[in-house]
């Protein structure tokens, strides 16, 4: 008796948190405007396929709550709905909200940015989209597909989380200043199982070395970021962490680890004026360099406070920059032992043949699958 009365409190308590929840179906870019200008908690915004254009935003006091955040989502799945920013600055932009989740949409087609975070926007999350081609207005020299920016550090975006994308390009326009995900002065970024590719080919330098063609870049004093069991390849650089912003250090805390990071024609993971950072079970290879202890150029502080362990390479780390850093127990692997380590390198499949080394990521195949 005391089983089933649980079962039906549960059962009641389920109906009534789905019952809070209101759905606002919109089939048409007016429809979308107005329904994300009035976003309330608990409430899903549930776009019909075809494509919308336009610049759209979620900013205060549309914004959802802990326990009820505002999703935002495409009604019938991955590859239905396109948010086209058609030239604007940026496609979707989150001003000063809170709690939103985003999934299952393609967002291309803005002037400089696919999506954008500023104004202490936090606690959104952006779940299963495809975001490429925000990179319209050209040349490229202060592009990226997801962007961060906190002007100081009242208004620092944080708690963003970045899980399960595609994020590319498909055509590589000229310029010297784009990356996949770029942020300065962000907070508790979790970037997670996503696949970001193609993000190369500079023509320039417009500002940083490091800017040039970059997966992901977190930079000016940005804090605690976690890149973890993500797909990087073809990049022209694949991870910066920290670099040539306008703050040092540049990045201070969090994690790299179980990454895939293959197939740079530059550098796969730049490490330069960091502070307390870990750089973990990694897989590294194909790329021209795997890892450089790289300098800021901009501050006069010649250290990298990083630990790097447990590592898959191909080629040993770089150290232009070795103070503080401490580099053990990684594997380094020349590149024509592959077969008798991987699965199948040629094919993209990096799981170890023998699991119980404990080390490296080689977590995807080549289809991005885990």
């Amino acid at each position: 008796m005391k089983s089933l009365m649980l079962m039906l409190l549960l059962l009641l308590g389920s109906t009534a948190a789905q019952a809070e929840r209101s759905v606002v179906a919109v089939a048409t870019e007016k429809a979308l405007y107005e329904a994300l200008a009035d976003a309330k908690p608990g409430q899903t915004i549930s776009i019909l396929p075809g494509t919308y254009n336009g610049a759209f935003s979620v900013k205060a006091p549309a914004r959802g709550t802990v326990d009820r955040p505002v999703i935002i989502e495409a009604a019938q799945g991955i590859g239905t709905v396109t948010l086209d920013g058609s030239g604007r600055y940026m496609t979707l932009r989150f001003n000063n909200s809170h709690h939103v989740i985003v999934r299952d949409l393609i967002i291309t087609g803005g002037g400089y940015h696919g999506v954008f975070f500023e104004k202490g926007a936090s606690y959104i999350t952006l779940e299963n989209n495809w975001m490429h081609d925000n990179t319209t207005v050209q040349p490229l020299n202060s592009h990226a597909e997801i962007k961060g920016s906190g002007g100081d550090d009242s208004t620092r975006p944080g708690h963003i989380t970045i899980r399960g994308n595609r994020i590319f390009h498909t055509r590589h326009p000229a310029g010297g200043n784009f990356q996949g995900i770029d942020c300065n002065r962000c907070d508790s970024f979790h970037i997670v199982d996503n696949h970001i590719f193609d993000i190369g080919q500079p023509t320039g330098r417009t500002y940083s070395y490091y800017d040039q063609g970059a997966c992901i870049q977190m930079k000016t004093r940005s804090r605690d970021t976690v890149i973890e069991g993500n797909r990087i390849e073809n990049c022209h650089i694949g991870i910066v962490s920290g670099g040539e912003g306008a703050e040092s250090p540049e990045h201070i805390g969090g994690v790299i680890r179980h990454n895939i990071i293959i197939e740079a024609d530059n550098i796969g993971l730049v490490v330069a004026n960091v502070e307390s950072g870990k750089v973990h079970n990694n897989t590294f290879f194909g790329n021209y360099r795997d890892v450089l202890l790289g300098s800021d150029r901009r501050h006069n502080r010649p250290r990298n406070d990083v630990e790097i362990a447990n590592n898959i390479f191909t080629l040993p780390p770089e150290e232009l920059v070795f103070e503080g850093a401490i580099i053990r127990d990684n594997l380094v692997l020349p590149s024509d032992e592959a077969e008798a380590w991987f699965v199948d390198a040629a094919g993209g499949d990096f799981h170890l043949k023998d699991a119980s080394l404990g080390m490296g990521a080689g977590d995807w195949d080549d289809a991005g699958n885990q």
